[in-house]
C-alpha cells in the first residue's frame, strides 16, 4: 500500500510540474507576441530592450521559452500599456483600454 501511495504522489507531482511548465510556456509565448507587436512600428529588438531596461539577449531568450521575470512583466505593463491580466492568463485585451493607440507609439 505504501508503494502505491508513493507512486500516486509522484505521479501527482509530475502532473503539477507539467501544468506549471505549460503555464510558463504560455506566458513566454504571450511576451513574445507583445514584443513582436511592439516591433511592428520598425523598432529593433535592441530598441525594445532599451525601452524595457533589458538587453537584447534577454529578449531573445524569452522568445525561445525562458520564463520572463516579474520585473519585465511590470515594465511591459508600465512602458507599453500591456494588460497584466492578459499577460498572466491570456484572457481579456492585450492592451489596457487607457493606453489603446499609445502602447506602440510611446
Amino acid at each position: 500500500m505504501t508503494r502505491k501511495l508513493a507512486a500516486s504522489q509522484i505521479e501527482a507531482k509530475l502532473v503539477r510540474q507539467s501544468d506549471h511548465q505549460d503555464k510558463i510556456d504560455a506566458l513566454a509565448q504571450r511576451v513574445t507576441m507583445i514584443i513582436n507587436t511592439i516591433r511592428t512600428d520598425g523598432r529593433s529588438l535592441r530598441a525594445v530592450g532599451q525601452a524595457l531596461g533589458i538587453n537584447r539577449e534577454t529578449l531573445r531568450r524569452m522568445s525561445v521559452g525562458q520564463c520572463p521575470s516579474a520585473e519585465l512583466l511590470i515594465r511591459l505593463t508600465e512602458e507599453f500599456g500591456v494588460s497584466a491580466e492578459w499577460l498572466l492568463t491570456g484572457r481579456g485585451n492585450q492592451f489596457r483600454s487607457d493606453r489603446v493607440g499609445h502602447q506602440i507609439a510611446s
